[in-house]
């Protein structure tokens, strides 16, 4: 196995490129220098990157080890503290410090690792926290809701009763679980999950789904809609709540300037809510990378594989451009002037990869490992030259590079195990067995 992160190559856009490998460096020295996450938010964003991360090598550490490190700080009561060593400081900047992520992030290693002992190990844990928070933090109709240690409260939020972002989240939560449970052949909790997944789904859409707006939105306690639409309404699409009208009119929000269609997505407040600031302020015109991340990854599940691969093309240039300008990684930035927000901090955070890593590979690249299947898909998306070295699915570690020449590809797989390559080209899927380590070129159109 290799002893390093993969590698992006891009000669065509060596500022993507060089954002990567900026990246692992900056987590190669935040992690040196003892850096720990201090909160759920914090956990989920980091271990969304670092299963790109082989193995421990000098100086980083495997998303496992991270995800691993807040599961053991479960109560008996099955609560996953939102924070911990002095991350309630984060509050005030940042829309919440626990959301209900880490079975996604749990799966999300799981089809790049194919550890099943894993997932059998940590369904237990995650399994209590959803019946923790079911019972603590869940309303009579079923609504979620924070309490003022876990999200910002102030403004508009203040008035929610039922929250719509931790609504949908839950039923992310529930969907993976599920899944896990099946993995692991825990059929008892596969049924409630899934159960649980369909009554958010009802709920969701007979609630929470704001015909003014045409968004999903807080509601008050008559369940009347606040009408203050957030990033978070964009969650329905990734826990895959949102089908037909409702999907067309959240693709709309990110068409218009009016709403979300900024320069850089995805500030956490639409631009046409008086308490939206331009500037890139905390919880109002901040664009934040775990949303951002979380919308490309929720267009892509919704079906809309071009908005996502151009949405996502669209943040990693403005993210680009406003390293060059400030040198450095924020924690958040504006949405419309290609730099840092509004009292962002430069430097290492949890979140510091998602676009140059996780981002780049998976919708720009549009490579997707599925270690239990020992199979991996590649969707050629890039019209130019790319490709990654050192990149792990399961026991495999590959190389794959696509040269774009005379209006195609010309593809380059390399493997050191046995897997299956899927690679889609727009006029078709070509599938290499590999039946032992080797090499193989194709050319697809």
């Amino acid at each position: 196995m290799p002893s390093k992160p993969p590698e992006i190559v891009l000669p065509r856009s060596p500022e993507l490129a060089e954002l990567s490998r900026r990246a692992w460096q900056s987590a190669a020295d935040a992690l040196g220098g003892g850096w720990q996450p201090r909160t759920l938010r914090e956990v989920a964003e980091i271990a969304l990157w670092l299963k790109y991360l082989p193995r421990e090598t000098e100086r980083l550490t495997t998303a496992g080890t991270f995800l691993d490190a807040a599961l053991d700080r479960q109560a008996a009561t099955g609560q996953l503290p939102a924070a911990w060593d002095g991350g309630e400081e984060l509050l005030a900047l940042y829309p919440s410090l626990d959301p209900p992520l880490l079975s996604w992030a749990e799966w999300d290693l799981f089809l790049h690792s194919g550890d099943e002992e894993r997932v059998a190990r940590v369904l237990p844990a995650l399994a209590r926290h959803f019946d923790w928070y079911s019972q603590n933090r869940t309303r009579k109709q079923g609504h979620l809701w924070c309490a003022p240690g876990e999200a910002h409260q102030k403004g508009f939020r203040h008035e929610a009763w039922g929250w719509a972002d931790r609504t949908c989240l839950a039923a992310l939560d529930a969907e993976h679980i599920a899944a896990m449970a099946l993995e692991a052949d825990h059929f008892e909790i596969a049924e409630a999950a899934s159960a649980n997944y369909l009554g958010f789904k009802a709920l969701a859409n007979e609630t929470l789904w704001d015909e003014v707006t045409c968004a999903y939105v807080d509601i008050d306690e008559d369940e009347i809609p606040l009408g203050q639409v957030t990033a978070a309404t964009f969650h329905a699409l990734l826990a895959g709540l949102a089908e037909g009208e409702q999907s067309e009119e959240l693709l709309r929000h990110l068409m218009t300037p009016r709403t979300f269609g900024q320069s850089m997505p995805l500030p956490w407040l639409a631009a046409n809510n008086k308490h939206f600031k331009p500037e890139g302020a905390p919880r109002t015109g901040a664009v934040y990378p775990l949303e951002s991340y979380m919308l490309v990854r929720a267009l892509e599940r919704a079906g809309a594989q071009t908005e996502a691969h151009e949405t996502a093309l669209l943040y990693m240039e403005n993210l680009a451009e406003a390293v060059k300008k400030e040198g450095d990684f924020a924690a958040w930035h504006a949405p419309r002037t290609r730099s840092r927000g509004e009292g962002a901090p430069l430097g290492f955070h949890a979140a510091v990869g998602l676009g140059p890593v996780a981002m780049t590979l998976e919708s720009l690249m549009g490579i997707r490992p599925d270690a239990p299947m020992e199979r991996l898909r590649w969707q050629l998306r890039m019209q130019e030259t790319h490709g990654v070295r050192g990149l792990r699915c399961g026991a495999a570690t590959l190389t794959l590079y696509a040269e774009w020449k005379n209006r195609a590809w010309n593809v380059h797989v390399e493997t050191d195990a046995p897997i299956e390559v899927q690679v889609e080209g727009q006029a078709g899927t070509h599938v290499l067995e590999f039946a032992s380590a080797g090499t193989r070129e194709l050319r697809a159109e």
